[in-house]
């Protein structure tokens, strides 16, 4: 389930977060050293500068239309996938921000480097079954 805050930031307005490790950092909990970056500091009034290259997520949707999916954003370039080595659709959501113009074939190399990060962050759920992976646990 998603989960967003929101605090003041001296520098941009409102920061929204809806990262696992800003949480448990806030929490005072360990965090596992591939998960994010807190913005502990953010939400004590401060601003840390550090920021992301890329956004990535994915969700497993059991009963939704597409059980599994994946998105990176990327400045202003998104790619969404419905499988792990489903083809990508890609998007420059300055120029489309309603995402109706799939560019992938235009612009390979963002798409190929989109694809790179998604293979690189995705973790296979011990719960949920991902398309072309096969069963996550053992079927009764």
């Amino acid at each position: 389930m998603p989960l967003g805050l929101v605090g003041p930031s001296q520098s941009q307005g409102d920061r929204h977060v809806t990262e696992r490790h800003g949480l448990l950092d806030l929490a005072g909990v360990p965090v596992p050293p591939n998960d994010g970056l807190s913005l502990r500091s953010d939400f004590a009034g401060g601003y840390s500068g550090r920021t992301h290259d890329s956004l990535y997520w994915e969700i497993y949707e059991p009963t939704g239309p597409a059980p599994f999916q994946q998105a990176v954003r990327v400045g202003p370039w998104k790619g969404y996938r419905t499988g792990l080595k489903e083809p990508l659709t890609l998007h420059h959501l300055s120029a489309d921000p309603y995402e109706t113009v799939d560019v992938a074939a235009s612009y390979p190399d963002v798409a190929l480097k989109i694809e790179k990060i998604m293979t690189r962050e995705h973790v296979p759920s011990p719960h949920y079954d991902a398309p072309d992976r096969g069963p996550a646990r053992a079927q009764d």
